[in-house]
């Protein structure tokens, strides 16, 4: 993939450019489809990118001076960056949080 600002080649797991850092890939903010930066319309709903960015701005004009700190991502683009990771908990946090006792230390440091 193509970086739209600096044309750096990058691989198409990366959403951020590794020559410049720049969006690689432009979350649909309809559906969460992760669209590549110079793409017109979404490739998962079919709506027009440019469209939802005019929106956005006009929305911007009219909101509240204070807004949070990360811009809110669609739930589904989310939902497929937390599955792309498959971070699984322990099954049993207690076993998990378990302490280690003095004489396991110990056990670890004899000759």
């Amino acid at each position: 993939m193509k970086c739209p600002k600096c044309l750096a080649v990058n691989s198409e797991r990366r959403h951020f450019c590794k020559q410049c850092g720049s969006r690689l890939l432009d979350p649909c903010l309809q559906c969460g489809f992760a669209n590549e930066a110079e793409d017109i319309y979404c490739g998962g709903c079919g709506r027009g990118l440019r469209e939802t960015a005019s929106a956005t701005s006009i929305q911007s004009d009219t909101a509240p001076s204070h807004s949070p700190s990360s811009p809110g991502l669609p739930p589904a683009f989310l939902a497929k960056l937390l599955a792309e990771e498959r971070v699984e908990a322990p099954s049993d946090l207690n076993e998990a949080k378990k302490a280690v006792t003095q004489e396991e230390i110990d056990k670890l440091f004899d000759k």
